[in-house]
């Protein structure tokens, strides 16, 4: 069985992501495009996501006059700072004209735990009025 690296994922707050030993983003170098590209990617892991959807979502109004390059450029940034921070990890795979997150970087993510939490409730709730 092939060990995976896990990462915490924080979203609810200020970003946060960490190995439990170091964490991104470095707070001298953040990036909102950065930030987003990866949140999206983590959020979509299980997805391929193609350019199209990526460049929609990080630039909605359009205002990049080449998206592709752009694109390129900022998953080019966000490897980079991953494999510094992170020991080499390579987190973002690329397929065509599609990238997605690497399936062998586990994330546990503080929003997905709200979710399960609040899918039991109701849940729970639905159950106990049906008695």
């Amino acid at each position: 069985m092939v060990s995976k690296d896990i990462l915490q994922v924080k979203t609810l707050g200020k970003l946060s992501i960490t190995d439990g030993r170091v964490a991104f983003p470095q707070e001298k170098r953040r990036s909102i495009q950065v930030e987003l590209l990866i949140i999206y990617l983590i959020l979509n892991r299980n997805y391929t996501i193609n350019n199209q959807q990526l460049i929609d979502f990080l630039w909605p109004e359009g205002n990049s006059d080449k998206p592709e390059g752009a694109l390129r450029n900022l998953v080019y940034r966000a490897r980079k700072e991953f494999k510094k921070l992170f020991n080499g990890m390579d987190v973002i795979k690329s397929k065509g004209h599609s990238y997605f997150w690497n399936q062998d970087v586990c994330c546990i993510v503080d929003y997905e735990d709200v979710i399960l939490i609040s899918n039991q409730i109701i849940k729970d709730k639905l159950l106990n009025v049906n008695k």
